[in-house]
């Protein structure tokens, strides 16, 4: 009797343990590149995420990103920074390592931004009075902040 316990306990632990190996292998990683469509250049802190699991990364200084642990199945990717158009690309993982690279558009006219001390609105939706400050306006005032320098 203590013998066949034995064997059905070592059983068990054999299927649980190849039920863990066989879950781990269902899933996979995803990595690339985000550039800029006009250069060509790479874009470091870009934003890249799956909001579905809230899995995501930022790319590193060479604009290359790794997203690790997803599990197998459909999802859809968003890349995201400042000044440029937000992309969505749906993605197929599976078990190892799929190569997904994006590349952005340029998003915002900077003309049409105003930035107040507080916050940014467009132009069309500020009232008040807006000056424009050049740096030939300041650059030969010996002062010793910003703020004095206007």
């Amino acid at each position: 009797m203590r013998l066949f316990m034995l064997r059905k306990l070592l059983l068990t632990s054999i299927v649980c343990l190849l039920g863990f190996a066989t879950a781990f292998a269902q899933s996979g990683t995803l990595s690339g590149t985000v550039t800029d469509s006009k250069s060509g250049e790479t874009l470091p802190g870009a934003n890249v995420f799956i909001a579905s699991i809230q899995k995501g990364d930022n790319t590193d200084a060479n604009g290359e990103y790794t997203i690790t642990n997803i599990p197998a199945g459909s999802y859809t990717v968003r890349v995201s920074y400042v000044g440029y158009q937000t992309v969505n690309q749906d993605v197929q993982i599976s078990s190892g390592t799929q190569t997904l690279n994006f590349s952005l558009n340029a998003g915002i006219n900077l003309s049409e931004v105003v930035v107040t001390g507080y916050g940014e609105t467009s132009k069309r939706n500020f009232t008040g009075s807006v000056s424009t400050v050049t740096n030939e306006n300041i650059e030969d005032v010996p002062v010793a902040s910003v703020d004095q320098a206007l």
